[in-house]
């Protein structure tokens, strides 16, 4: 069963589309996918940089139980994992 966001959205499937926009050099936000900042903050950080999907990103976390602030992705590149990731879904996503 894929997992939904608030909106009820796919994150399986916003997770495909933003590594695919990283491995084509861009710089995805959450206004590209009809998400707010913060659910993009959450699923770049818990769904693509924690499961190491991509190199060179980070999370900025907000202290004080506020959350993610912001993620740090201009130089991020798709890894091995990412690639793994992109293949598994690209039937479903394609």
């Amino acid at each position: 069963m894929n997992k939904k966001n608030d909106n009820n959205n796919d994150i399986n499937e916003i997770v495909y589309k933003i590594l695919k926009e990283i491995k084509k050099g861009k710089r995805p936000t959450g206004s590209d996918f009809g998400i707010t900042t913060s659910t993009f903050n959450e699923i770049v950080t818990y769904e693509i940089i924690q499961p190491r999907l991509v190199d060179n990103a980070n999370s900025v976390p907000g202290g004080n139980g506020n959350g993610i602030t912001g993620v740090l992705i201009k130089d991020a590149r798709v890894n091995a994992n990412g690639e793994s990731y992109l293949s598994y879904w690209s039937k479903t996503y394609e």
